[in-house]
C-alpha cells in the first residue's frame, strides 16, 4: 500500500505540459501563421509579376534584334531560342506576336501585360 501511495504522489508531480498549455501554444502559432500567410502570398505574386515583366522585356528585345538581322520578326519564341537570341528556359504563358513584335503574358491578378511596342525606343 505504501508503494501505491508513493506512485500516486510521484505521478502528480511529473514534469510536462498540460493539454491546455499545448492547445494555447497551437492557437497562438495558428494566429501568427494566419497573419503571415497573406504577406507571403503577396510577395510571391510580386516576384512572379516581376519575372513576367523581365521575360517580356527580354523577348521583345530578342525580337528586335532578330528583326534587325533578318528583316522580319520571328515566328515564335522557339525560333528565337533556336537562333540563340533567347536563353533556353521556360516561357510558358507568354505569347509573341510575329506581326507586331509584342510579347504578352498574364499577370498574377489576371490582367494581360504586354511588352513595349517593338518599334518604340
Amino acid at each position: 500500500m505504501h508503494n501505491v501511495k508513493e506512485n500516486l504522489s510521484h505521478s502528480s508531480h511529473t514534469k510536462g505540459f498540460t493539454l491546455i498549455e499545448i492547445v494555447t501554444v497551437l492557437a497562438i502559432i495558428g494566429a501568427l501563421l494566419m497573419a503571415i500567410i497573406p504577406s507571403v502570398e503577396m510577395a510571391m505574386h510580386r516576384v512572379s509579376d516581376t519575372q513576367l515583366k523581365t521575360n517580356l522585356t527580354m523577348i521583345s528585345g530578342a525580337g528586335k534584334i532578330y528583326k534587325l538581322d533578318t528583316g522580319k520578326y520571328p515566328d515564335s519564341i522557339k525560333t528565337m531560342i533556336a537562333g540563340g537570341y533567347l536563353p533556353n528556359k521556360d516561357y510558358t504563358g507568354i505569347e509573341f506576336d510575329a506581326k507586331s513584335g509584342i510579347a504578352k503574358g498574364k499577370a498574377s491578378n489576371g490582367s494581360i501585360v504586354a511588352s513595349e511596342t517593338a518599334d518604340s525606343t
